[in-house]
């Protein structure tokens, strides 16, 4: 019997070649999308969920509380924060985890390299986050060891059998490498180095609350709540003592997050850069579902139009013999042959898209890692179980309840007849049905992929307040012992042809400020508060090319000590602060003398325009400098030209630079719409070819089917406008329907996308009739070439047999 079925399906398959070749391309096409989708949304999901005991591993976070004041909360914490928690819990429960302080690159051999994250850890790091590691044979006693990731290991150090390298002063051998391949973590972490005496007996790090320059991960058994209020109860005393030492007027406390809740966390600064947007997510989610849903209801639709051709099969079949449930079983097994075909199509599919998806992404996967293969596989099966039996239920059940007499009644035609011509009735009704969802769908995604573009543009093109297109960077170690080699090629810098200026800069424009401890004189009272900052040149707003609109820059005139003391702030600052005469007043920060303001700085956005302009605090040369910004109006000469390369080879022979125009990274931070901006634009043209593919096929079965009444109105003198009018009218009634809908759902999106960000554009009504277009022509363009073909056939062909 089974043998019987595959050959009936086998039959029908070829013998409706058209519509088994839409069927399958229309599946294969929406379960490779929806397949992508999966993995996305599925390594979202699972960011930090890999470690052995995730659900004990906790983060503490560190919360300044200002009398009247927002509080602020910070992902990163004071190392003495970690070096009380030692205390209190069991050592080995404990570790902090910090950046590299000596800069981003190692010497290995003779060369200098940018490996990735450098990571100072405790030593029980690997406990705690327990990736997969293989031990080298190579071990002393005289230098410390070094965990290197396994992909660094085979770029940097097999390739010159090299097993140790330098960092800062020390030298650290490889103890061995670990496996990062599979491990979503909002840890970034390529080399695990200890810490070594210089950070650890800093006396700042051990003695004061307020520096903040680790992550602390805690490993308990105790729920969040109970951990919380323990970490606090404990250190309450210790955080006033500190509090009272230095009169401060504010309040600390530690909140905690179970690790894999870090992934969606937006609460705290100085998160990891990783860190995803659930709303993303879901969007994508339910993007991957739509897109099943089309591909799904071009299977419907095909199997309903095809139900009243196939109603002699079904007669005859039951006239043999055949029950109800033969008739189901073959129409069920004919939806799950096409979707199994579809879905091997579409594994082939995937695997092709995958270079593509990992570029928009930042992901890397491939297809038969165990972590990727697997979860497809399961997914594919639920694919093939759902949409079998789901694309074939409908049809199976209608189709099967045919009576072969009203079929066969006096070799009448078949649409006379009551049970038949009901059906067509409630099938045209479910086909249209189904076209105004796939056209709700296609629309909608068109529509909003238009919005984002408008909105992706607005992003790159807006005046931000500075010179953003004209700055070059050229990245330096913050390494102080080199300030003056930094300060010597900063000179030589200045010199170059197409140089306007330059500066040394701690921070640029889209990087993370940081954040200093200020304090204010009111009358008889205090008031303090952490603010952005920046560290720079004399002339450093210059060079970004920033409006300073009152006062003046620092005095290069000035010794080192008045510059010193001198400050700029930006306007939102003065707002902030509520001063009508900001000149001249005065404040501290952190443990250091009084500045004074000398100026006031036009507003500009240091950061992406998902946040609103902080007040900012622009301090002279204090820190460590880190950049050395370049203002020029040819910036891709100067960077082609390699005298930049050429200056830093005379200072640092054996670093390679690293110069880049700022816009590079500064536009980084868009880097979530530019992939959200791209994963629409495929998709919206995949709905389109999808949607395309299946009202084809049913305009293809509705001119044949209506080919007789087509050929009788042309031979009684009806003309090419009332034949084209009656085949397109149901399809521009459903395609008008649709619009609608389909600007609501759109419009919804819009408004709630654009709301987050602080600036967007208005996008009108423009993207809407543009995306309505796309679909219309689409329409059109399908629909008219079988109705074109039937209008130029010659009636006698369809009517020779009457």
């Amino acid at each position: 019997m089974w043998k019987n079925y595959v050959v009936i399906v086998y039959r029908n398959i070829i013998r409706q070649k058209l519509n088994s070749l839409v069927n399958v391309l229309g599946l294969a096409a929406g379960i490779s999308a929806a397949s992508l989708i999966f993995l996305f949304v599925n390594t979202e999901m699972s960011y930090d969920e890999q470690w052995s005991e995730s659900n004990q591993l906790y983060r503490v976070n560190e919360t300044f509380g200002y009398y009247q004041k927002p509080e602020t909360p910070y992902a990163v914490v004071s190392y003495l924060l970690g070096t009380r928690l030692r205390e209190l819990f069991s050592e080995q429960s404990v570790c902090r985890v910090e950046g590299g302080n000596y800069g981003k690159k190692i010497f290995v051999e003779d060369k200098w390299v940018n490996p990735g994250a450098i990571k100072h850890t405790d030593d029980n790091f690997f406990e705690l986050f327990d990736y997969p590691r293989q031990k080298l044979d190579v071990d002393t006693d005289t230098l410390p060891a070094a965990w290197v990731a396994d992909q660094v290991f085979d770029n940097y150090f097999e390739q010159y059998n090299a097993t140790s390298f330098v960092y800062g002063e020390n030298t650290y051998y490889v103890a061995g490498t670990f496996s990062k391949q599979g491990y979503h973590s909002h840890l970034d972490v390529d080399i695990v180095i200890p810490y070594d005496s210089t950070i650890v007996n800093n006396w700042s790090r051990e003695n004061d609350w307020t520096r903040l320059v680790a992550n602390v991960y805690v490993k308990s058994e105790l729920p969040t709540a109970q951990l919380e209020e323990k970490i606090n109860r404990e250190l309450d005393t210790n955080v006033d003592s500190f509090v009272n030492r230095y009169d401060m007027q504010m309040e600390l406390y530690f909140p905690v997050i179970a690790v894999p809740d870090i992934h969606f966390s937006k609460q705290f600064q100085f998160d990891s850069y990783s860190n995803g947007d659930p709303n993303v997510v879901w969007l994508f989610a339910i993007i991957g579902l739509l897109i099943l849903i089309v591909a799904g209801i071009n299977y419907i639709n095909m199997a309903i139009a095809q139900g009243g051709i196939r109603a002699r099969e079904i007669a005859i079949r039951k006239a043999m013999g055949a029950s109800r449930k033969n008739i189901i079983v073959q129409f069920l097994g004919e939806s799950v042959a096409i979707t199994l075909i579809a879905i091997v199509l579409s594994f082939i599919m995937t695997e092709m898209l995958f270079p593509a998806f990992n570029s928009i992404t930042g992901f890397e996967f491939y297809i038969y890692d165990s972590y990727v293969f697997w979860p497809l596989l399961l997914f594919l099966f639920f694919v093939w179980f759902l949409l079998g039996f789901f694309s074939g239920f409908y049809p199976a059940f209608v189709l099967s309840e045919f009576q072969p007499v009203t079929i066969f009644r006096s070799g009448a035609d078949l649409l006379l007849y009551r049970n038949v011509r009901s059906y067509f009735i409630s099938s045209t009704k479910v086909r249209k049905a189904m076209l105004v969802v796939q056209y709700v769908i296609a629309g909608t995604i068109i529509i909003t992929t238009i919005i984002i573009q408008v909105q992706t543009h607005f992003l790159f093109q807006r005046d931000l307040g500075f010179d953003l297109e004209k700055l070059v960077v050229i990245e330096l170690e913050g390494n102080s012992a080199h300030e003056p080699e930094y300060e010597s090629l900063l000179s030589a810098v200045n010199e170059l042809e197409n140089v306007n200026r330059a500066s040394l800069a701690n921070k640029v424009p889209g990087q993370r400020t940081g954040r200093l401890l200020f304090t204010f004189h009111f009358n008889d009272s205090i008031s303090q508060g952490t603010y952005d900052f920046y560290s720079g040149s004399y002339d450093v707003i210059n060079v970004l090319g920033a409006e300073i609109i009152a006062g003046r820059g620092f005095d290069r005139t000035g010794t080192e000590e008045q510059i010193g003391r001198e400050v700029l702030v930006n306007e939102k600052f003065v707002e902030h602060m509520g001063w009508d005469e900001p000149l001249g007043k005065k404040f501290r920060s952190g443990f250091q003398p009084a500045h004074t303001i000398v100026g006031v700085v036009r507003n500009f956005n240091y950061y992406s325009l998902h946040r609103e302009i902080a007040p900012l605090v622009i301090l002279p040369d204090i820190f460590s400098s880190h950049f050395l910004v370049i203002n020029t109006d040819h910036p891709n000469t100067l960077i082609q030209s390699g005298k930049l390369e050429h200056l830093w080879n005379g200072f640092f022979p054996s670093e390679v630079p690293s110069i880049y125009k700022l816009s590079e990274s500064y536009n980084a931070q868009y880097t979530k719409e530019t992939r959200l901006l791209s994963i629409f634009m495929y998709f919206s043209g995949l709905s389109l070819i999808i949607s395309g593919l299946g009202l084809f096929a049913l305009s293809a079965f509705s001119v044949q089917r209506r080919s007789k009444e087509i050929s009788i109105r042309k031979i009684l003198g009806a003309d090419r406008k009332h034949i084209i009018k009656l085949l397109y009218v149901d399809y521009i009634q459903i395609f008008l329907f649709s619009t609608l809908i389909a600007w609501g759902v759109a419009w919804l999106f819009a408004e709630r996308w654009l709301g987050t960000f602080v600036a967007s554009v208005s996008p009108g009504i423009l993207p809407y009739i543009i995306g309505s277009l796309v679909i219309f022509l689409v329409a059109i363009i399908t629909v008219s070439y079988h109705t074109l073909k039937a209008f130029v056939r010659n009636p006698s062909v369809y009517l020779k047999y009457e």
